[in-house]
């Protein structure tokens, strides 16, 4: 399976349904941007994603990272940029909540920018894997 998206979010509007309009707190927003479904044993796994607004200035981060998943909830890191940030991102967080499922966290920013841009690809070796979205940041 091979993904390429690109989307926007507009992360000024998110936020502010979390924080009670205290726009002290949107750059503070953290959410589960997506999981990856059927991630179960002897899964391939590779995801490069940026998560940015560039604008007057730029902010947001940058990941790739391949892994190989088990039957339960470890993943072998095969390699990993780590999170490449600038302007203020505090990158992604990638793991195994359960045995079948790898979920992709934003870790905020710590400076303030709206309508940033999701640009995300993920090859895997397993035609049955799915992505779901997830809508936390208006939980």
């Amino acid at each position: 399976m091979w993904c390429g998206q690109k989307s926007q979010f507009n992360i000024s509007k998110e936020c502010l349904m979390n924080s009670s309009k205290n726009y002290a707190q949107i750059r503070h927003c953290q959410f589960t941007m997506f999981d990856i479904a059927s991630m179960s044993q002897s899964k391939y796994i590779e995801i490069i994603i940026n998560f940015g607004h560039a604008g007057g200035g730029i902010h947001g981060s940058y990941r790739r990272y391949r892994a190989f998943a088990n039957a339960y909830q470890g993943l072998q890191v095969l390699e990993d940029t780590e999170n490449i940030n600038y302007g203020g991102g505090n990158g992604f967080s990638i793991y195994k909540p359960d045995n079948s499922t790898v979920r992709v966290d934003w870790l905020r920013c710590s400076n303030f920018a709206d309508s940033y841009h999701l640009y995300c690809e993920i090859k895997t070796n397993s035609p049955n894997v799915y992505i779901t979205n997830h809508d936390s940041a208006f939980a």
